[in-house]
């Protein structure tokens, strides 16, 4: 039979075989590049795995179409920093 020092050790080596996995699996999920598509894809965005927007494509085509005036291409009508306060300018966030 295994002494209560033995059972505790082994727990702390499962805890900390856990803990290692789990960093392992947050960081893989970081680095992960999710792209969904929108208008038979006219419009496409990239985000990682922790919801970032990484890239916002539009096609030029829709340029012009529906978009306020003074909301030039690749600019956001909420101003210079907006994206760092809120990563969903103009995906439906506002």
């Amino acid at each position: 039979m295994k002494g209560f020092g033995d059972i505790m050790q082994q727990a702390q080596k499962m805890q900390a075989d856990m803990q290692e996995r789990m960093e392992k699996m947050q960081k893989e999920l970081a680095d992960l590049r999710v792209t969904g598509e929108a208008g038979a894809g006219m419009v496409k965005v990239t985000m990682s795995g922790r919801h970032d927007v990484t890239s916002v494509n539009i096609d030029p085509s829709l340029e012009r179409a529906g978009r306020p005036a003074g909301n030039r291409r690749g600019r956001c009508r909420y101003g210079e920093g907006h994206h760092e306060r809120a990563s969903r300018c103009n995906l439906g966030g506002h």
